[in-house]
């Protein structure tokens, strides 16, 4: 089901939090997005029950031109992408996500 940017907007006005996304450490822009600090990462080519890390969701349509070269701060820590973005029918997009060295 594909919500419209004003149903996506609401959403993350009621649950999300603020998302600073830089480029080579500086800060290039502001957006919302859900954090779990503590998602189940089931892969389905291990037998093991997953592993907890850190996700993100955002609308979709904020991540335009948004790269694995980009961080995200998130509650005052940095994180890197750890695996590749998933863009789900809803119009957000999930991203897993790696604390930053």
């Amino acid at each position: 089901m594909q919500f419209d940017a004003d149903d996506l907007d609401m959403i993350l006005d009621a649950a999300g939090e603020d998302v600073v996304i830089k480029l080579s450490g500086s800060a290039i822009a502001t957006i919302q997005g859900k954090f779990r600090k503590n998602y189940l990462d089931v892969s389905p080519f291990e037998s093991s029950t997953g592993i907890l890390k850190p996700v993100v969701i955002c609308k979709t349509s904020d991540l335009a031109g948004i790269t694995n070269n980009h961080s995200f701060v998130i509650q005052g820590a940095e994180y890197k992408f750890d695996g590749k973005p998933e863009e789900l029918p809803s119009g957000f997009t999930h991203i897993k996500l790696g604390l930053k060295k």
